[in-house]
C-alpha cells in the first residue's frame, strides 16, 4: 500500500507538516512523497514569500533574469499557489545595479515583472519593505510600478505594513489599507499628496462621504524625519482609532530633536491612546534638552489600565543628566498610576556613553524601589509585576571591562524587590 492509495485523518497530515515549518528543504520532499501532503506542504512553503534584488556581477551588467520573472512564471502555470502567499517580504529594494543601457538605477525599478507579480497576490496580509542602506524614494518607480501598488494595497486584506529607508512615501496610500492593523514606519520621510478621490477609502453614511479611520492594533515610529515629525504624527491623530491602539513603540534616540520637540509630538498619540495600550516603548533622543523641560517631556502618569509591558531607553553619560532625569520621572510617572495593575514586565534599555562607567556610576538613577514599592508597608504598588529586565549596550568600546561593576551597582541600586520578581542585567549583542 503506498501513501497516495493510504487514507490518512487530515489531522494526522496536518499535525506532521506543521512540525516541518520553516524547514523548506524537508516540506520540498514532503510535498514530492505523495498528493496526501502536496497541497498542504505547499501551503507552508508559499506562505512567506521573499524577493530580493538579483546578484550583484563584477561586469555590473543588467541580469539576464529579473528577480520576479522566475516568480511570475511559476504563479501562471501554477494560478492555485498565490492563494497560499500570505507574507511578502522586499528586501533590499534600493539596491542599485546597471540596467539595458548601463545606467545604474534602483533594481525594482527597471523590474517590469515586478508590477505584473502584484495582481497575482490576491491574500498578501503582510507586507514587509526594507529598502536596504541605499534607501529608495517612491518616486524613482515607474508609474506603472506605483499604480500597481497602489491597487495592491487597497486590493490585498493588509493587515501589517512595515517599510524602512524610504523618502516621499505617500501617507493617503496607507490610508487605502482598509484591514490595516499594524503599521511600521522606520527612517521613512513622506509626502502628503493625496490620491485620484476614488482611490480613498471611505464609506457613504446619510449621503455623504465619510472617510475610515485606520484601525490599528499597534504602531512603530523610529527615527522620522524632524521636519516632518510633526505633520506624521497629526496625520495618525486625524487618520487613526487611537482608542482602540494597543502597543505604540517611539524610538528618536538616534535622531536629534532640540528642545524634546520628539516627546511632545508622541505624547499626543499617547494621551488618547492611554486606556487601551498594552505595549509601551519609548526611546527620546533628549540631546540639549534642560533638565527644567523633563518633567513635562516624560511619559506622563495617565490612567493604563491594560498596560503589560513598559520598555523605555534613555542615554547614561557625563552630560546625560536630563536623560537620566526622564528615565527616573517616567518610570514613576507611570507605576504611580491609579491603575497600572496588570503591568508585568519592565525593559529599560541603557545606551552607556561612559569611557569610565563605574567611576561615575549614580545608584540614585536605579533606585526603582521607590517607584514600585509603598515606603510606609513595603508592599508592590504593582502586584503583577513579574520581570524587570535591564538591557545595556556600551557605547565606548574601553567601557567594556567595568560593565561588570556597573551591572552589580544596578542591582544594588535597584534595591529589594520580592523575589517573585526577577531582575536580568545583561549586555546583549548587536544594537538596540
Amino acid at each position: 500500500m503506498t501513501l497516495d492509495t493510504m487514507r490518512l485523518p487530515f489531522e494526522l497530515v496536518e499535525s506532521i507538516v506543521e512540525n516541518l515549518s520553516g524547514d523548506a528543504p524537508s516540506l520540498r520532499a514532503c510535498a514530492l512523497t505523495s498528493s496526501t501532503f502536496l497541497e498542504t506542504s505547499q501551503r507552508r512553503l508559499f506562505d512567506t514569500l521573499v524577493v530580493t534584488p538579483p546578484p550583484c556581477n563584477q561586469a555590473k551588467k543588467p541580469p539576464r533574469i529579473s528577480p520576479t520573472t522566475k516568480l511570475y512564471d511559476l504563479l501562471i502555470q501554477s494560478p492555485h499557489l498565490s492563494n497560499y502567499i500570505h507574507h511578502l517580504r522586499l528586501e533590499n529594494v534600493g539596491v542599485v545595479t546597471a540596467n539595458v543601457h548601463g545606467i545604474n538605477t534602483h533594481w525594482i525599478a527597471q523590474d517590469a515583472d515586478f508590477a505584473l507579480l502584484l495582481p497575482l497576490l490576491p491574500a498578501v496580509k503582510s507586507l514587509v519593505w526594507h529598502s536596504g542602506m541605499c534607501g529608495l524614494n517612491w518616486y524613482a518607480l515607474t508609474p506603472t510600478t506605483r499604480q500597481a501598488l497602489q491597487q495592491a494595497f487597497m486590493q490585498w486584506p493588509l493587515e501589517r505594513f512595515e517599510v524602512t529607508a524610504m523618502v516621499n512615501l505617500p501617507l493617503p496610500v496607507i490610508k487605502t489599507m482598509k484591514n490595516l492593523r499594524h503599521l511600521s514606519l522606520s527612517v521613512t520621510h513622506f509626502v502628503e499628496r493625496e490620491l485620484p478621490a476614488n482611490a480613498i477609502s471611505c464609506r457613504l453614511v446619510g449621503g455623504e462621504v465619510e472617510e475610515k479611520l485606520l484601525p490599528l492594533g499597534s504602531l512603530s515610529i523610529m527615527d522620522p524625519s524632524r521636519h516632518l515629525m510633526s505633520a506624521l504624527t497629526s496625520w495618525v491623530v486625524e487618520n487613526v482609532e487611537l482608542s482602540n491602539l494597543e502597543a505604540l513603540s517611539w524610538n528618536t534616540y538616534g535622531s536629534y530633536f532640540p528642545k524634546g520637540d520628539d516627546m511632545v509630538e508622541m505624547l499626543k498619540i499617547l494621551e488618547p491612546a492611554a486606556g487601551s495600550i498594552r505595549t509601551l516603548e519609548v526611546a527620546p533622543s533628549l540631546d540639549g534638552t534642560s533638565t527644567a523641560a523633563i518633567p513635562s517631556l516624560s511619559v506622563p502618569s495617565l490612567d493604563y489600565p491594560n498596560l503589560e509591558s513598559l520598555t523605555l531607553g534613555f542615554e547614561l553619560s557625563p552630560h546625560g543628566e536630563s536623560s537620566c532625569l526622564w528615565f527616573k520621572t517616567s518610570f514613576s510617572n507611570v507605576t504611580s498610576s491609579r491603575s497600572i495593575g496588570n503591568l508585568e514586565r519592565v525593559r529599560v534599555r541603557c545606551h552607556v556613553a561612559q569611557e569610565s562607567p563605574s567611576v561615575s556610576f549614580d545608584p540614585e538613577v536605579w533606585g526603582l524601589q521607590d517607584a514600585l514599592m509603598h515606603p510606609a508597608t513595603g508592599e508592590m504598588k504593582v502586584k503583577r509585576l513579574k520581570e524587570v529586565d535591564v538591557q545595556l549596550h556600551s557605547v565606548y568600546s574601553v567601557a567594556k571591562g567595568e560593565m561588570g561593576k556597573v551591572r552589580g551597582g544596578i542591582v544594588e541600586g535597584m534595591g529589594s524587590l520580592p523575589k517573585r520578581v526577577k531582575v536580568n542585567v545583561t549586555e546583549p549583542l548587536g544594537e538596540v
